[in-house]
């Protein structure tokens, strides 16, 4: 055969292998996405903050807020992240504070020299960062007349840039109230009385005098074990439960006073921690720390003094209940059929105890009788005339002499048998 034959003749088979190649290529192309132009390299600057929070408490200021995880460009920060924050005092600008300087592990729990502390965490770059920081105020800024004092925080890069300050959280400087003094503890049936020592004369400059005292109470005692089983999320180690509770006057006799309170929601038989602060309200007026643009407004501070010493206090139910009052003996013969001796009985009433708010509940009243002689002396001791505690306040007593001069005494006595003091009436001797 003739070799140019056969390359002539197989010609157009090769093109069309090459054709469906070509094709198939083409096609393979067109089902890949496109790349799109290409990123520009991360700066890798953390997010401002948003959610920064100022507490005064005496000479400290707690900031709270979210670490950033992100980037401004949405990346996931990783490894730790310098930051700080500054002060600002009205007209002034924002200055660094040098000790405050501190670098937070992204996702997890830290802590430094700068009193800055997380929780929460996950994994990194993804869980909030909930972080505290402690700022101990130099002493020009806690004493004095109150003025507005500003705080914001600030995070960097690798490259120690910074994508802005954080939004700004609003406290006072000059004097903070005096801390509460003398706290300490009392039982009553109707609760732990607390009472802490006089005000002083308010610091220099502060209104310290129209401060309120409040108590934190943290509950102590151990939680039974199937009280804790409802609760599986509870992290070990956990700190107490406790509450803030605002001092106020009581009816109760020897508790009512601007320097003591009574805590009537305690549970018998539980050990309670208590500290107490005093809290002043202030409304400062509002600047944007230039003294040419001015923003108009105030912003409402509380101002919270260092806390008191703690007192740990347990309530016995050992306080018996308040005594019955106005006890009243009537005596009389009973009608009988002519002939027969008549029936001699004497009916007691008095008025009841107000049971609401007692620690121990009521279980009733006990009634005592006892003889007495001309010179209204004993010539026996009290008699219990009841098996039972009496849950009404009646008594009708069919066992006395008409001849006899009685004493009679009434009790309130409680579930745990604490007894009340006597309250007394006198019955002289009956004729017919």
């Amino acid at each position: 055969m003739d070799p140019m034959r056969h390359r002539r003749e197989s010609g157009p088979g090769e093109h069309r292998n090459l054709a469906l190649a070509a094709a198939f290529l083409l096609s393979g192309l067109a089902g890949c996405a496109s790349p799109g132009p290409p990123r520009p390299p991360s700066l890798h600057l953390p997010r401002p903050v948003s959610d920064l929070t100022a507490v005064r408490i005496g000479d400290t200021v707690q900031l709270r807020f979210t670490a950033p995880s992100q980037s401004t460009d949405k990346l996931a920060l990783h490894g730790s992240i310098p930051g700080e924050f500054c002060r600002q005092l009205p007209d002034q600008s924002c200055i660094p504070v040098p000790a405050s300087k501190v670098s937070i592990p992204v996702g997890s729990s830290s802590s430094s020299k700068g009193s800055a502390s997380s929780k929460g965490g996950g994994g990194s770059g993804t869980a909030s960062n909930q972080i505290t920081w402690t700022d101990r105020l130099p002493a020009k800024l806690t004493s004095g007349a109150a003025e507005l004092l500003t705080y914001r925080v600030e995070f960097f890069s690798p490259a120690q840039r910074s994508a802005g300050l954080s939004n700004p959280a609003y406290t006072a400087a000059g004097a903070a109230p005096a801390p509460v003094t003398g706290l300490r503890a009392q039982g009553s049936r109707l609760g732990i009385v607390l009472r802490w020592n006089p005000e002083p004369g308010p610091p220099g400059g502060s209104s310290s005098s129209s401060a309120e005292v409040v108590l934190r109470r943290e509950d102590l005692s151990p939680k039974k074990p199937h009280a804790q089983a409802k609760d599986q999320t509870a992290p070990k180690g956990s700190p107490p439960e406790w509450v803030w509770l605002r001092t106020n006057s009581s009816a109760e006799s020897g508790v009512e006073g601007s320097d003591r309170t009574l805590d009537a929601s305690v549970v018998p038989d539980t050990m309670y921690r208590y500290t107490g602060e005093r809290r002043v309200t202030l409304h400062l007026s509002l600047t944007d720390g230039k003294p040419k643009d001015r923003t108009s407004g105030t912003q409402t501070i509380l101002l919270r003094s260092a806390p008191s010493t703690p007192v740990v206090f347990t309530l016995l139910q050992i306080f018996p209940p308040p005594a019955p009052t106005a006890l009243t003996a009537a005596a009389y013969f009973n009608p009988t059929p002519s002939g027969t001796p008549s029936g001699f009985a004497v009916d007691l009433i008095w008025q009841p105890i107000d049971a609401t708010g007692l620690m121990t509940p009521l279980a009733g009243y006990n009634l005592y009788r006892q003889p007495l002689d001309a010179a209204l002396q004993p010539t026996a001791p009290y008699r219990q005339l009841n098996t039972t505690p009496l849950r009404t306040p009646a008594f009708h007593d069919a066992g006395a002499d008409p001849a006899t001069r009685y004493r009679y005494a009434v009790t309130a006595i409680d579930s745990k048998g604490n007894e009340s003091r006597l309250d007394t009436t006198l019955l002289e001797p009956s004729s017919r």
